[in-house]
């Protein structure tokens, strides 16, 4: 053998010598240099026979040598550690021994060598079984995730139709009580209206005020049933979407608000062509709602201006009135959620948490920009069937 105190110090050590794997020196090429007993006494080669052979094809067999030119040489020729692959050893009496065999690169300048370790075969069952049971820990693993996700979705299925049903009985709840109410309310205005008509101008002017007070109650709270009915119906009612023309109703309300208010001077501008696809009722209800509330908060300008159009956002419906704080805007889709006194701006604070309901049934999203004193932009989306150009 060739003088291995010409080679890498670690072939000097008596470990080399003791250790119950077998080692086994090569030069880059692959000739043997150095092996250690354990490695002789399992093939049952000498030193004398294995001294500059190949040692692969000394030691190996043809599908453990195809293994080594396949997965091991490439990684050791480009100067990296390669992972350990499994061959067969060929004993010198014609047997075969599976051992698991890694290389590494060692040396310095000039001395440069390759050595290979191998384990017995016994190694090698012992790291399947590993496997198998990292193999068979994962799959239990994903399985108990399978369930725990399974489970998950059963109570969020549940919750969700407890949360449904909870809405619905709150639904049905608001439309009882505003049929019952509507009813009593239509009788006191009517008899309000039968005393006022009969001896208002007979009464004395402090009873005149209880009057006609009780008649505005009468009123107000007419229009918060009509208001909770229309909120109601936003939600429960069947949708038959079709295209309507949102400029041309635009522009029949802005006819209608201007009419109705012939001394409050509003500039309107309506893009032309806009439509959209939707229940034309509760369309109509969107619209009616967002020009109504800009109508309402910018009649305090001397010169209002109110524009409905669309941009890459979507539609809009945008004012120079009052405006609000932008940070109380979360709330501000919520029923009875208001930002001015009546006294102020009269309304029940109902209009925009029904906009709110038809543009979520809808499938589409309401949003708001303002400031106080600024004016507001409120923009709403409504999805375009499936296809349409």
């Amino acid at each position: 053998m060739t003088d291995p105190r010409s080679f890498a110090k670690p072939l000097e050590t008596g470990w080399f010598e003791d250790a119950q794997v077998g080692f086994l020196a090569a030069t880059p090429e692959g000739r043997v240099l150095r092996v250690n007993p354990a490695l002789l006494a399992w093939t049952g080669h000498t030193e004398e026979t294995l001294a500059g052979a190949m040692w692969t094809d000394a030691l190996l067999t043809p599908a453990g040598r195809i293994m080594v030119r396949t997965h091991l040489a490439p990684m050791l020729a480009a100067g990296e550690r390669p992972n350990p692959i499994f061959v067969d050893l060929a004993r010198a009496d014609g047997g075969r021994m599976h051992v698991l065999l890694t290389a590494v690169i060692h040396g310095g300048p000039g001395a440069t060598h390759h050595r290979m370790t191998f384990m017995e075969a016994v190694e090698r069952e012992a790291w399947e079984k590993e496997l198998v049971d990292a193999r068979r820990l994962a799959e239990d693993s994903a399985e108990a995730l399978r369930e725990l996700n399974l489970d998950l979705e059963r109570k969020v299925a549940g919750r969700t139709e407890l949360l449904a049903r909870a809405n619905r009985d709150l639904d049905a709840f608001v439309r009882t009580v505003a049929h019952d109410l509507r009813n009593p309310l239509q009788v006191l205005q009517s008899l309000s209206d039968v005393l006022a008509f009969r001896i208002g101008s007979t009464l004395a002017h402090e009873d005149g005020q209880i009057l006609t007070r009780i008649t505005e109650v009468g009123s107000s709270m007419a229009t918060v049933v009509d208001a909770l009915l229309q909120l109601a119906c936003a939600k429960e009612q069947p949708l038959r979407k079709q295209w309507v023309d949102l400029s041309a109703l635009a522009g029949t309300l802005a006819a209608e608000y201007q009419a109705s208010e012939p001394a409050h001077r509003v500039t309107w501008e309506i893009e032309s062509g806009l439509r959209a696809w939707g229940d034309p009722g509760m369309v109509a209800v969107i619209l009616r709602n967002l020009l109504g509330n800009a109508l309402k908060y910018s009649s305090r300008m001397k010169e209002a201006r109110i524009t409905f159009g669309r941009d890459l956002k979507g539609f809009y419906v945008r004012d120079n009135g009052a405006g609000f704080d932008p940070g109380s805007a979360p709330d501000l889709f919520e029923p009875f959620q208001r930002f001015h006194d009546r006294d102020e701006f009269p309304g029940q604070g109902i209009g925009l948490a029904t906009v709110k309901r038809i543009v979520d049934r809808h499938g589409g999203v309401l949003s708001a920009e303002s400031a106080v004193g600024q004016g507001a932009a409120f923009r709403f989306t409504l999805p375009e069937p499936e296809g349409a150009a």
